[in-house]
């Protein structure tokens, strides 16, 4: 199954790649968790159309890994501006599926989040995911991990 060409509601899951679309934002999502559930963290790297980087994180008491994946995406979200096109590259499926629509949001711990994270998504033209793995060496996904542990670490553990 080629997710790649699967359309959805507010984006699409776009082809892998290291080029993002002309004019688009880039932001590189992680969440930690240990245990799960247990103290949390997320991190988020934010590349600029114009290509400034800037970084952010946070750290959530008690939460899941998914919630703190999806917090990652939404603070994201939070920090760009109105009408923006945005591409989300995340190591995280569920988020993304779930985002896209692809699979049905049933997780009750996820359902304010997902309710933010629509919000936040109507106010930009277009938000696009693209899939990483997770700790293979994508610098983008490497540093926002660093920040998701360094949000964890903020509240805890």
């Amino acid at each position: 199954m080629n997710l790649a060409a699967i359309p959805a509601a507010c984006g699409e899951l776009a082809p892998c790649g290291d080029t993002p679309p002309k004019g688009a934002w880039t932001v590189h999502t992680d969440g930690s968790c240990d245990p799960n559930p247990g103290p949390a963290g997320w991190g988020v790297v934010m590349d600029s159309p114009e290509g400034v980087r800037s970084e952010t994180f946070g750290g959530l008491i008690r939460a899941t890994n998914n919630q703190a994946e999806l917090m990652a995406v939404v603070e994201a979200l939070r920090r760009i501006p109105d009408g923006a096109h945005v591409l989300v590259r995340s190591d995280s499926l569920i988020v993304i599926r779930c985002a896209l629509r692809l699979w049905e949001r049933r997780a009750e711990t996820l359902r304010e989040l997902f309710a933010e994270f629509d919000r936040q998504a109507g106010r930009m033209r277009r938000v696009d995911f693209q899939w990483v793995r997770g700790h293979a060496g994508d610098p983008g996904n490497e540093q926002a991990d660093g920040l998701a542990l360094r949000g964890r670490w903020t509240v805890g553990h």
